[in-house]
Parts: C-alpha cells; structure tokens; sequence
C-alpha cells in the first residue's frame, strides 16, 4: 500500500514520489509509521517520555509533492516518515491545527490564520478565519474547505486568497 501526492491509498509497487506508509502523530511529539497498511504502528521518534495537550503534541500531518509534514506547537518535515527534521513554524507562534496538501500546496491553518507553501518549508500568510474551534482542513474535489467548531468554511479554489498568493 502506498500514499499518493493526492494523499490516497493505492495498492501495488510506490511510484517515483511515494512512500509506503501510513503516519499518525500525537502527544509526547510522537511520530508513528506503519509499512504494513496499518497492522503495526512503532514509535518513529517523539519528543518525550509522555505528554497531553502541551507544547511537544503534533495535532496535524499530511503528506504531497514527495514529503511529510507534521506540526503542533512545533514543525517538523521527512522524506521518509521515519527520519524527522525540525524546521521554521509556518505560523510563527500560533499551534498548527490543521495541515492538508492538494493541488501542488500545502495549506496550514493555525487558529484564525491560514498558511500556504508550495514546499511545506517557506510559507505565505494567507487569510483571516472566523474564530470558534480547532481549524481542519480538507482538500476535496479541487477545493480547500476548513471546519471548526462552529463552521465549515469553503476557501475555494488554490488561488483564494485564503489559501495564500503563490
């Protein structure tokens, strides 16, 4: 089983750009990687012995254009799911809530504040979000959509200015 650019299971042998994993993320920073289509699901690396809701806890990954991202509090970025890199927070102080890739960008949203990159390394601000909830976001039939809380919110197409101006 692999994971696609588009973030879709696939059956069969990983084209150029794929990895065969499945990566969940969560408290103590820990990053987990099944190569096994989810039977099994070892420790990759965390960042401490244990942890809640504070500052180590990885709320969100996706994976696109040939990396994982994953962040929190805190940002980190791999090429194979099992070796992570810590790098520049895409919402300078605000926790990452929700990541997505689609349509070659990446879209983080961070409180009430949106983000996009067209690498998951530099990213652009993009627009303001109504406030109520933790943000998710989606990319589904070529559109980016977030949900919180109290609202589902359609950004549109890549070129919204919500989704950034890259």
């Amino acid at each position: 089983m692999s994971v696609n650019d588009a973030g879709g299971l696939t059956e069969g042998d990983p084209q150029a750009g794929w990895v065969p994993a499945l990566v969940g993320v969560g408290g103590a920073g820990g990053r987990f990687r099944s190569i096994n289509g989810g039977l099994s699901w070892p420790f990759e690396a965390r960042l401490a012995p244990s942890g809640g809701d504070d500052e180590n806890l990885l709320r969100a990954v996706a994976y696109g254009k040939g990396i994982w991202i994953t962040g929190g509090w805190q940002y980190f970025t791999s090429t194979d799911a099992k070796t992570w890199t810590k790098r520049t927070h895409p919402c300078g102080g605000a926790v990452v809530e929700g990541l997505e890739v689609g349509s070659r960008r990446f879209i983080a949203a961070c409180g009430d504040t949106t983000f996009s990159s067209t690498d998951g390394l530099a990213w652009t601000r993009g627009g303001r979000l109504p406030s109520g909830g933790h943000p998710k976001v989606v990319y589904a039939a070529g559109m980016f959509f977030i949900t919180g809380a109290l609202s589902v919110i359609q950004l549109g197409a890549p070129s919204d200015p919500l989704c950034g101006s890259h």
